[in-house]
């Protein structure tokens, strides 16, 4: 097989069409999965153009290799910048504030002498930051380690251990955790604290003090690494339910699929909003749940944990109109994703749509699903 295409499209070739073939499959079957349990589809409005249009959200980026996530968000911040990009009760960063954000966090990077491919650990819950920090530290070819916040003792210590980083970024939240498993760490990276007014000892640097020494400008060519899409950007671990957890690599490559991808797959645009209450650790709360809306000008509402209430006031707040249509005509819309296992009840009342499914091991209709509720 020398290449795919379906009409004028035409999607690579060899190990990246077959690549593509398998996502075609998976989500061909999720699609029709959710068809059965939605309204009948009127005109165009159907699985197979979803289907298209998310073969044509990412077919570009084989052909832009060195078009990473980061210089996404950097050219919204130059053509929308005042929109809002992250929101959540204690902060929230427009498109600028979002890309001035991670400019620092790569300066910081520079200033530290990372190296590409360099590790940093990042321990800290969702919240805006949480995403400037990964896409500044990704952009200079660092990678970053997404710890889960759960983990505890030798688990948390294991999966520092497996990735050997430089630096450790630990959220205020989470420091006490992390020293208790510091005593068990066989590397010795350093550790920073983010936002731990307890530290007064100074037993910690102060990241988000750190970083505001360094400018906020985008930055110069002579500032970046040559990174491409085929580098490693993210480690995301295993649940480890069959021993401890493990490191997968995630590339450049992946973070622009998975985001485009379902962005074609649901038809973002600049008025839609996701409410994101997975753990951002994970790929489908930190990666396409925040990916998919912001790569095409909308906004994600950051929580941690799901609620049919605060969902019903962010609604309200934010001026979305309610909609039970797939693809509404209104102006702004919105959305939820959380796990479809826990649903709270009070949700029922309203439309949901059943999840569809991407080509990994955490998409597959038989584990987790990210449901929407469109608004």
């Amino acid at each position: 097989m020398n290449g795919l295409s379906i009409g004028n499209l035409k999607v690579l070739t060899d190990r990246e069409a077959k690549d593509s073939l398998y996502w075609a499959i998976i989500i061909a079957m999720a699609l029709i999965e959710t068809d059965l349990v939605r309204p009948a589809a009127t005109g165009n409005d159907t699985a197979l153009c979803d289907w298209v249009r998310a073969l044509e959200a990412t077919a570009p980026i084989a052909a832009n290799p060195q078009r990473l996530l980061p210089h996404v968000i950097a050219e919204l911040a130059q053509t929308q910048g005042h929109a809002p990009a992250l929101l959540s009760a204690g902060e929230s960063l427009t498109y600028r504030a979002l890309a001035a954000r991670a400019n620092r966090y790569a300066r910081w990077a520079l200033d530290q002498g990372l190296a590409k491919s360099d590790v940093v650990c990042l321990m800290m819950p969702n919240r805006p930051e949480y995403m400037a920090i990964w896409l500044g530290l990704t952009g200079v070819g660092v990678v970053v380690a997404l710890i889960n916040t759960q983990l505890r003792g030798s688990s948390l210590s294991h999966c520092i251990d497996i990735v050997a980083p430089k630096h450790v970024i630990v959220a205020a939240e989470f420091s006490a955790e992390l020293r208790a498993a510091a005593a068990q760490l066989a590397s010795q990276p350093k550790i920073w604290s983010h936002g731990d007014p307890s530290n007064v000892r100074g037993e910690c640097e102060r990241i988000d003090h750190a970083v505001e020494r360094f400018s906020a400008e985008p930055l110069q060519p002579a500032e970046r690494r040559p990174a491409t899409i085929a580098d490693r950007a993210l480690l995301i671990y295993t649940s480890g339910t069959t021993g401890l957890p493990k490191a997968a690599n995630v590339s450049h490559r992946r973070l622009l699929q998975w985001s485009f991808w379902f962005a074609g797959l649901i038809n973002t645009g600049p008025g839609d909003r996701m409410y994101d209450c997975l753990p951002m650790y994970h790929s489908v709360g930190g990666i396409v749940a925040t990916g998919a809306v912001l790569v095409r000008g909308g906004s994600v509402l950051i929580k941690i944990r799901a609620s049919a209430g605060i969902v019903c006031g962010l609604a309200a707040a934010t001026g979305c109109a309610p909609t039970c249509g797939r693809n509404s005509s209104k102006d702004s819309r919105f959305r939820a994703s959380w796990n479809s296992m826990r649903r709270p009840k009070a949700t029922s009342r309203y439309t949901m749509s059943r999840a569809r499914s991407a080509p990994s091991a955490a998409f597959r209709p038989s584990s987790r699903r990210a449901s929407r509720l469109r608004w």
